[in-house]
C-alpha cells in the first residue's frame, strides 16, 4: 500500500485547497489503495515555506505532498502539488 503525508502550512492554508480535487488526484496518481495522512509543518518547515514581503509572511504553497517509501524515505512531489492546487484553489 502507497504511503502519501500531506503537510499543510496551517488548517486555514488547507482549506484554501479543494479536497474533492486533491483526493481526486492522489487516487489517479496512486490508485485506490492508498493511505493518506494529514500532518502540520513544524516550524522549521514553515519557515522553508514562506517569504518576508514587506511586513507581511508569504506563503508558498499550501500543502506539500510527501510520497513515503517502505522504509520511510519522504519523496516530495511538487509536480503534484502544483497540478492540485491550479486545479482546485479556492
Amino acid at each position: 500500500m502507497k504511503r502519501i503525508l500531506i503537510k499543510y502550512h496551517g488548517q486555514k492554508m488547507l482549506m484554501t485547497v479543494d479536497l474533492q480535487v486533491l483526493f481526486r488526484e492522489i487516487f489517479s496518481e496512486f490508485g485506490q489503495n492508498v493511505c493518506i495522512e494529514f500532518q502540520e509543518m513544524d516550524a522549521q518547515e514553515k519557515g522553508l515555506n514562506s517569504k518576508k514581503i514587506g511586513m507581511i509572511t508569504g506563503v508558498n504553497v499550501p500543502i506539500w505532498i510527501l510520497e513515503l517509501s517502505e522504509n520511510g524515505i519522504a519523496t516530495r512531489r511538487a509536480d503534484l502539488e502544483s497540478k492540485i492546487i491550479q486545479l482546485g484553489h479556492k
